[in-house]
């Protein structure tokens, strides 16, 4: 999706593998003419944008992420590591093509709701004995994981956070979080993806980056 939405911004609106197979029978007068809304053969528009439904292209999606543009962006991914799913390697690999394309890697292992977590209690403090199971992160019903679990027992939260929730719990608790990772665990990137699995989160970067944009 990233590298979607790099090549929409800095290059055409339509990938290039679709212009390519088109050329034959829509020019790019034709595609001036559409992208307008001017006046087209209804018959070859209509074909047009069966065209595009096959190829899974959502034009006004792919108009909406052009004007997102500014000089102050900053290209992302946020994943979580989930152990078991995503490999060292694997990980390693997804830090070295953001290195790469100047990408920034945020990341939260397990999951993020480790680092919601960590805005409502001392997770260090309070789960001393638990922290393996953290590291694991066993799915423990149909609903949870043990991280997410710890999360709905003490806000009620499921997947879905309301505004009113999001203010309740977290906004305010921000520094909160970010001083029990740097306190307990870890916001370093290569900690987090490493073959030893630590507790953590970088999203403490990705903070920083807000409040100076």
């Amino acid at each position: 999706m990233l590298e979607e939405y790099v090549e929409v911004r800095n290059e055409n609106i339509f990938p290039k593998v679709f212009l390519e197979e088109i050329k034959q029978d829509y020019d790019s007068e034709f595609i001036k003419k559409y992208l307008n809304d001017e006046e087209i053969d209804e018959k070859k528009k209509n074909k047009f944008e069966t065209l595009l439904y096959v190829y899974g292209i959502n034009l006004e999606y792919r108009i909406m992420l052009q004007g997102y543009q500014t000089d102050e962006d900053v290209l992302g991914i946020v994943i979580d590591r989930d152990c078991g799913n995503h490999t060292a390697k694997q990980l390693e690999f997804i830090n070295n093509e953001c290195i790469k394309n100047n990408y920034e890697l945020f990341i939260s292992s397990p999951c993020i709701e480790f680092w919601l977590l960590l805005h409502v209690c001392d997770i260090k403090k309070e789960y001393s004995e638990q922290l393996t199971d953290f590291i694991h992160n066993d799915k423990v019903s149909n609903r949870h994981t043990f991280t997410s679990q710890m999360l709905s027992n003490l806000t009620g939260i499921n997947k879905h956070i309301s505004e009113m929730n999001f203010e309740k719990y977290f906004l305010n608790n921000v520094d909160i979080a970010i001083d029990r990772i740097k306190s307990d665990f870890t916001d370093d990137v290569n900690e987090l993806i490493s073959e030893d699995v630590k507790l953590g989160s970088n999203l403490t970067k990705l903070i920083d980056i807000l409040r100076n944009k």
